[in-house]
């Protein structure tokens, strides 16, 4: 009786054990994006959320469930959270950026298919990959690599223009037949830093890191006698908050590799053929999807390296660091006073934009993006004449002022208004935008005004006449 009393009680705990979600559940940080931190003083922390097995976890109420605070020299402080939602029911899309390898081993038949070189396997696969992106919201990159980077697609491109630029990839000469794999890294984290929101590098190598100079002896057409170590690549994925997904695609792997895409916030993967590539490319994009972003308000910091800590029913913990880049990029500050100093000098540069026109008259309406700071995007063009009606700012090609690299940027995320009896123009939006430093929804535009949509900065600029008068 006793030992079936014990056998229930067993089988009780079995069950218990299997049918609790928080048994064995981990929470890792895949990136931080501080783009809106000099503007809102907000964070934006992409947690993945797994069980043992590392299978995506559904938390029900992930607001209650996931607890986030902020380290630096001063201490602990709780996080206060503005908006949780998984990254596949948000408007923001994913930016991705392909680093395939074009050394000369490329060339060679892949592990499982003696017909198939691994270079033909690899870009098949990389199509099918984009055309499985969510064509509205994502965006992508692809470089290809060997002694020299070659970008074929500048990060935040539209992803029907990728289709074609395959086409272009051609076999190395054997002097170009090397593997310059960290400076690589170091390369692409630096264009995938001009742009916002969540941002993933797929790396796909079939061997080591195989420098120029150090193996040939010969001086590097651009880098001379300069080898990149691993820590610098870790180091510009950090700084440029990017994660990296590496993929081995041979049974030589470069060791340092996966300690560079853990450290980063992703993972390592192996593949030997097309069908297992293609697979590989469909996890990393499903796990992305399946991923928490949480936007949290941080208090204002002059530590070198604050650290955002993430804990999910005090089960399971995870941090990772970033740069405060209080102003211009600027992070790195022993001591408050030349942070104070910077926010001072940042002030009086706004005061200039506001009150003083620019050094030119214009005699015509006109927007001007100021390309400064990190994650800010870029305009098709920069500066525009406003000459109809209603002037469409947005994300879209077909926007009249287009803006790429920041996801966040609706296809019409705002429109300036000209009302031709008064001659004045109204900025207005459906989502809050910054004018001034000035959260709104409708503002009347006067010359010199400072709009700021989504992290990317432009001034308006107009003729007196335009200047509403109260």
């Amino acid at each position: 009786m006793r030992k079936t009393f014990e056998s229930i009680l067993k089988t009780a705990f079995i069950m218990l054990i299997a049918s609790s979600p928080a048994w064995g559940e981990n929470i890792s940080i895949s990136q931080l994006d501080t783009s809106r931190l000099f503007i809102s003083s907000t964070v934006d922390c992409y947690v993945r959320i797994t069980d043992k097995g590392g299978k995506p976890l559904e938390i029900k109420n992930p607001g209650s469930s996931i607890s986030l605070t902020q380290t630096d020299e001063s201490g602990s402080k709780p996080l206060k959270v503005l908006e949780t939602g998984k990254n596949s029911e948000s408007s923001d899309g994913i930016t991705f950026m392909l680093l395939l390898d074009n050394s000369g081993s490329m060339y060679e038949k892949t592990d499982k298919d003696p017909e198939t070189e691994r270079i033909s396997a690899a870009v098949r696969a990389a199509r099918t990959f984009f055309s499985r992106l969510d064509q509205d919201r994502d965006s992508g990159g692809v470089a290809v690599f060997n002694r020299d980077f070659s970008l074929l697609a500048q990060p935040g491109v539209n992803l029907g223009s990728i289709n074609d630029i395959f086409e272009t990839i051609e076999k190395p000469t054997r002097e170009e037949s090397y593997t310059e794999l960290y400076y690589t890294i170091i390369k692409a984290a630096g264009e995938m830093g001009k742009t916002a929101g969540r941002k993933a590098i797929i790396l796909l190598s079939d061997g080591e890191n195989y420098p120029y100079f150090k193996v040939s002896g010969k001086q590097h057409p651009e880098l001379g006698d300069k080898s990149y170590l691993p820590g610098q690549a870790a180091e510009a994925l950090s700084e440029n908050e990017v994660t990296l997904y590496a993929v081995n695609f041979s049974k030589e792997k470069d060791i340092p590799l996966a300690e560079i895409a853990v450290t980063s916030g992703g993972r390592v993967f192996d593949a030997s053929n097309e069908e297992e590539l293609t697979g590989v490319y469909e996890n990393i994009r499903k796990s992305i999807n399946e991923e928490f972003r949480i936007r949290v308000r941080v208090p204002v910091t002059f530590s070198k390296a604050p650290s955002v800590d993430v804990n999910l029913n005090n089960t399971a913990d995870d941090s990772m660091s970033y740069s405060p880049a209080l102003i211009f990029g600027t992070g790195s500050l022993s001591s408050p006073l030349p942070a104070l100093i910077l926010i001072i000098t940042g002030v009086i540069i706004l005061a200039v934009l506001l009150f003083l026109k620019l050094e030119k008259e214009a005699h015509q309406a006109e927007l001007t993006q100021l390309l400064s700071g990190r994650g800010r995007g870029r305009a098709l063009e920069k500066t525009m004449l406003i000459s109809s009606q209603n002037t469409v700012i947005g994300g879209s090609a077909s926007a009249d002022y287009t803006i790429t690299g920041i996801p966040s940027i609706r296809e019409s995320h705002a429109t300036i208004v000209r009302d031709e009896k008064t001659d004045s123009y109204t900025l207005v939006s459906s989502n809050e935008v910054r004018v001034n430093n000035r959260a709104v929804k409708k503002r009347v535009l006067k010359p010199g005004d400072v709009i700021n949509i989504e992290g990317a900065t432009m001034v308006f600029d107009a003729p007196e006449k335009t200047i509403v008068k109260k």
